[in-house]
């Protein structure tokens, strides 16, 4: 069915056709045509298939499944969530969705998404159908901030394909989220296929940061060959190469997040390449053990990954509330350490829990043995990196 007036009733939802000031707003709305040509700060390191994806196996399995029986039935995928912790591929696995489907690809945010630019992605929605018959899939990140106003277009639109007297062609919605439980229930209930995204092992990090150091290092195809052959496995003596010793410390202080395996990896590239002559490639900057350590001292990244300020968060539980027997809040953790609460409860204070180094009691938080042992390193001076 066609979209009667469908141009006169966008303008007038999105409050009027933009003007020059507002032209920027609509054409970055749709931050890609074709998925295989998306570029952000970290796309040189992005998967782009599934069969790039390394781990996840659970979802790569039965996604695979779901994308095949859509494109099989000519229709787009049926709407995803994404739940988990940032840094672990949300982003990737809607980019990759879009790219195994050959559907175009818009990048959003909940907290940014207002009616005006609800109302753009419904317009690129229709056009891309209508000028390049492509499909969109639409990732939203922190979906759980959508505005409400934004969503009453959405809501009806991701079950009906209509909203008011626009008929929208049908397209896929990845919403992704950090808070599953603050997600409206609503449109919770209209994303059919959720996955819970984990946390990484070292090992399938090891494996990441191998395909991020070809290509951060620029390995030309002769140095790739050599690489996938071994290079990396043993040294002359037959012992672990030096190369693989540097790539399996960054692995273990990333603490299972891909994100932050690849920031590692750029700041040792860094100091790598700063140890260079004027006249060498980038491909042969060192990358050993000593280099690593070299990174991880000047950003204060122990052996286990904690960062200066969860160390010092350790370090003031040991020595200003250890006599409280039944624990400390966050809030005075805070006060102590010069930090929100919100800080230390949402951002700190998880990643310590799960890595065993603070627990959680009904009075309070507490140091478990192996947060005591990180903070007597840093008291005595002692901290490994």
């Amino acid at each position: 069915m066609s979209n009667p007036n469908v141009d006169d009733i966008l303008d007038e939802l999105a409050g009027g056709a933009p003007d020059d000031d507002d032209e920027d707003i609509f054409t970055r709305s749709v931050i890609n045509r074709n998925p295989r040509e998306i570029r952000t700060a970290e796309d040189t390191l992005r998967p782009h298939t599934l069969d790039e994806v390394i781990g996840q196996e659970s979802i790569k399995r039965t996604l695979r499944t779901y994308m095949s029986s859509a494109t099989r039935r000519g229709v787009p995928l049926d709407h995803v969530l994404l739940s988990g912790p940032p840094g672990l591929g949300k982003t990737t696995i809607a980019s990759v969705i879009a790219t195994e489907m050959n559907h175009a690809l818009i990048l959003d945010t909940g907290p940014t998404l207002n009616k005006q630019k609800m109302m753009s992605h419904v317009t690129s929605i229709i056009n891309t159908a209508k000028e390049e018959n492509l499909q969109i899939v639409l990732f939203v990140d922190e979906a759980h901030d959508i505005p409400k106003e934004s969503q009453t277009i959405l809501l009806p639109l991701l079950e009906e394909f209509k909203f008011i007297d626009i008929y929208c062609p049908k397209f896929t919605l990845v919403a992704a989220t950090t808070e599953p439980s603050a997600l409206p229930a609503p449109l919770r209930d209209r994303l059919s296929i959720k996955y819970h995204v984990e946390y990484y092992t070292d090992d399938e990090l090891l494996l990441i940061l191998k395909r991020s150091y070809r290509l951060l290092w620029e390995l030309h195809e002769e140095q790739y060959d050599d690489y996938v052959n071994g290079l990396l496995a043993v040294d002359e003596d037959g012992n672990e190469a030096p190369t693989l010793q540097a790539l399996r410390m960054l692995a273990h202080r990333a603490k299972g997040v891909p994100r932050a395996a690849n920031q590692l990896l750029r700041r040792t590239q860094d100091f790598a390449i700063g140890l260079l002559s004027e006249e060498q490639d980038i491909w042969e900057a060192p990358l050993d053990p000593d280099v690593v350590k070299a990174a991880m001292t000047a950003e204060r990244i122990d052996v286990n990954g904690l960062t200066h300020t969860e160390r010092n968060i350790l370090v003031t539980m040991l020595t200003r509330f250890a006599s409280r027997s039944g624990g400390v809040g966050p809030g005075a953790i805070a006060s102590a350490v010069g930090e929100s609460r919100n800080t230390i409860e949402f951002v700190f204070e998880p990643n310590m829990v799960r890595l065993g180094y603070i627990e959680r009691t009904e009075r309070g938080r507490k140091l478990t043995p192996e947060g005591m042992a990180v903070a007597l390193l840093e008291v005595s001076h002692a901290t490994e990196y």
